[in-house]
Protein backbone atom coordinates (compact mmCIF):
# COMPACT_ATOMS: atom_id res chain seq x y z
CA UNK A 1 0.00 0.00 0.00
CA UNK A 2 2.51 2.73 1.08
CA UNK A 3 5.79 2.29 1.05
CA UNK A 4 7.83 3.99 4.03
CA UNK A 5 11.34 4.74 3.83
CA UNK A 6 13.35 2.89 6.90
CA UNK A 7 16.45 5.23 8.30
CA UNK A 8 18.76 3.38 10.58
CA UNK A 9 19.12 5.62 13.91
CA UNK A 10 22.76 5.41 15.78
CA UNK A 11 22.20 3.61 18.93
CA UNK A 12 24.33 7.01 20.50
CA UNK A 13 21.74 7.36 23.75
CA UNK A 14 21.92 4.06 24.98
CA UNK A 15 25.58 3.86 24.58
CA UNK A 16 26.37 7.42 26.64
CA UNK A 17 23.96 5.74 29.45
CA UNK A 18 26.46 2.86 29.87
CA UNK A 19 29.68 4.35 29.31
CA UNK A 20 28.73 7.62 31.48
CA UNK A 21 25.43 6.23 33.73
CA UNK A 22 27.99 5.03 36.60
CA UNK A 23 29.63 8.40 36.37
CA UNK A 24 26.58 10.42 36.86
CA UNK A 25 25.25 8.14 39.58
CA UNK A 26 28.08 9.09 41.71
CA UNK A 27 28.14 12.42 40.83
CA UNK A 28 24.09 12.94 41.67
CA UNK A 29 24.18 10.29 44.91
CA UNK A 30 27.19 12.57 46.06
CA UNK A 31 25.79 15.80 45.39
CA UNK A 32 22.29 15.44 46.68
CA UNK A 33 23.90 13.32 50.36
CA UNK A 34 25.75 16.30 50.94
CA UNK A 35 23.76 18.86 50.14
CA UNK A 36 21.40 17.25 52.69
CA UNK A 37 24.39 17.28 54.89
CA UNK A 38 25.02 20.41 54.96
CA UNK A 39 21.36 22.00 55.00
CA UNK A 40 20.86 20.10 57.96
CA UNK A 41 24.21 21.18 59.92
CA UNK A 42 23.82 24.88 58.58
CA UNK A 43 20.22 25.23 59.77
CA UNK A 44 19.08 27.00 56.84
CA UNK A 45 15.15 28.03 57.56
CA UNK A 46 14.55 28.32 53.63
CA UNK A 47 13.30 25.06 52.38
CA UNK A 48 12.47 25.35 48.56
CA UNK A 49 12.40 22.03 46.51
CA UNK A 50 15.69 21.04 44.72
CA UNK A 51 17.49 23.40 46.54
CA UNK A 52 19.50 20.77 48.62
CA UNK A 53 20.80 18.88 45.08
CA UNK A 54 21.65 22.19 43.34
CA UNK A 55 23.62 23.33 46.11
CA UNK A 56 25.40 19.96 46.82
CA UNK A 57 26.01 19.45 42.88
CA UNK A 58 27.32 23.05 42.97
CA UNK A 59 29.21 22.63 46.00
CA UNK A 60 30.91 18.95 45.05
CA UNK A 61 32.67 21.65 41.65
CA UNK A 62 33.32 24.41 43.92
CA UNK A 63 35.19 22.24 46.82
CA UNK A 64 36.99 20.21 44.34
CA UNK A 65 38.01 23.31 42.62
CA UNK A 66 39.01 24.91 45.74
CA UNK A 67 40.58 21.27 47.41
CA UNK A 68 42.96 20.87 44.00
CA UNK A 69 44.15 24.44 44.19
CA UNK A 70 44.98 24.42 47.69
CA UNK A 71 46.86 20.99 47.03
CA UNK A 72 45.29 19.22 49.85
CA UNK A 73 44.94 15.40 50.22
CA UNK A 74 41.72 14.41 48.92
CA UNK A 75 40.76 12.45 51.53
CA UNK A 76 38.16 9.82 51.19
CA UNK A 77 36.56 9.03 48.10
CA UNK A 78 33.10 8.10 47.09
CA UNK A 79 34.00 6.89 43.55
CA UNK A 80 36.37 9.98 41.69
CA UNK A 81 34.67 12.48 44.07
CA UNK A 82 36.20 13.96 47.35
CA UNK A 83 33.56 13.11 50.44
CA UNK A 84 35.23 16.27 52.16
CA UNK A 85 35.65 18.61 48.90
CA UNK A 86 32.04 18.23 48.51
CA UNK A 87 30.96 18.80 51.78
CA UNK A 88 32.92 21.78 52.52
CA UNK A 89 31.53 23.37 49.29
CA UNK A 90 28.19 22.60 49.95
CA UNK A 91 28.46 23.96 53.50
CA UNK A 92 30.04 27.42 52.31
CA UNK A 93 27.46 27.83 49.81
CA UNK A 94 24.53 27.04 52.33
CA UNK A 95 26.78 28.99 54.46
CA UNK A 96 26.22 32.45 52.25
CA UNK A 97 22.75 31.71 51.83
CA UNK A 98 22.45 31.11 55.64
CA UNK A 99 24.17 34.67 55.81
CA UNK A 100 21.95 36.47 53.26
CA UNK A 101 18.80 34.99 55.05
CA UNK A 102 20.21 36.08 59.19
CA UNK A 103 20.62 40.08 57.30
CA UNK A 104 17.28 40.29 55.84
CA UNK A 105 15.56 39.06 59.39
CA UNK A 106 17.65 42.07 60.89
CA UNK A 107 16.80 44.29 58.42
CA UNK A 108 13.02 43.12 58.68
CA UNK A 109 13.38 43.42 62.80
CA UNK A 110 15.11 46.33 62.67
CA UNK A 111 12.24 48.41 60.71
Amino acid sequence: MYDVAMYEVAPLAGRFLVDEGPYLAQQLLLGTLSGWTAHRLVGLNINVYGLQVCFGLAGLYAGSWVWQSLSWQPGPMVGEFSLFASLAGAIALFGFLRLIEVAVAAAASSS
